[in-house]
């Protein structure tokens, strides 16, 4: 199957243009903003939760009213010395406070460069998080970039057979 480019272009802010919001932040730096997660700079910036919410966190995207999306894959990417999470689901939501679980991972140890995660998603979502549940062992937890993808899969037409009748 192939996917789309990202949804989420180049984001320039949390607000910018997506919303962009997390359930923590370390810290109050700059560079660990939450949009740091989406500004697929490769290396430079990343969001990372703040420590006492390390087995809890989350980062999100509200792609806005009227504008939902139907994600079937993302791609972290990782690149050396950001800590990262070991279990994680991501999840979509039309209405922001009931989450639909999409893709789970457990047990993962996400490597430097990047990597595609794929899933069957037929609905559309206003929002979509990853939501981080096991640290890494770290004290914080860190996100550089995350990509996400629609289908491009194209779609098979059946043929049509046309008789005449003499």
């Amino acid at each position: 199957m192939s996917y789309g480019p990202n949804l989420l272009g180049n984001q320039i802010s949390n607000v910018s243009p997506y919303v962009i919001s997390a359930s923590s932040v370390y810290g109050d730096y700059p560079y660990y903003y939450p949009w740091k997660a989406f500004d697929v700079d490769g290396a430079s910036t990343y969001w990372a939760s703040s420590p006492s919410e390390h087995n809890n966190s989350w980062v999100k995207v509200d792609f806005g009213i009227g504008n939902a999306k139907k994600v079937s894959q993302y791609k972290i990417t990782l690149f050396g010395g950001v800590y990262s999470f070991d279990a994680w689901t991501f999840e979509g939501s039309n209405d922001d406070a009931n989450w639909i679980t999409l893709d789970t991972q457990i047990n993962q140890k996400l490597i430097v460069g990047q990597t595609p995660h794929s899933f069957v998603n037929t609905t559309s979502y206003r929002y979509y998080r990853i939501h981080f549940t096991v640290g890494g062992g770290e004290e914080f937890g860190g996100l550089p970039d995350l990509t996400m993808h629609e289908s491009s899969a194209l779609r098979t037409v059946s043929p049509m057979i046309i008789s005449f009748n003499d």
